[in-house]
């Protein structure tokens, strides 16, 4: 299994996930070859999750939502990838700061529904 980092603590996904990797910091070949390998990939929304693209068809990707990115949906949908949303943050309507909505209860669910 392989998760896109983006900008999340590892420490979340480390004893479920392996590797776990920022792919900015890997050449694009690489990129491809860890997600191509992988039955589930997990990471916060952005476009490195676009990588799942690569993924083999039937694969998995669960998506830490700070934002919605359709995309994301879009192009997994067309390369057959089953793609499990869990909102992360929210924006606050008073203030338009963002809120941690984050349950740990809820993350360990969903990674136990993929793995």
């Amino acid at each position: 299994m392989a998760s896109l980092a983006g900008a999340f603590d590892p420490g979340t996904f480390s004893h479920a996930f392996h590797p776990f990797f920022w792919p900015e910091t890997l050449h694009i070949e690489t990129q491809i070859g860890l997600v191509r390998g992988a039955k589930v990939v997990a990471g916060v929304d952005g476009s490195a999750l676009h990588l799942c693209a690569f993924m083999k068809e039937g694969g998995q990707c669960l998506v830490l939502e700070s934002r919605k990115v359709p995309a994301i949906y879009a192009i997994n949908d067309a390369a057959g990838i089953r793609t499990i949303g869990l909102p992360v943050c929210a924006w606050d309507e008073s203030d338009g700061a963002r809120k941690t909505l984050i349950n740990i209860d809820q993350l360990e669910s969903e990674l136990k529904r993929l793995l």
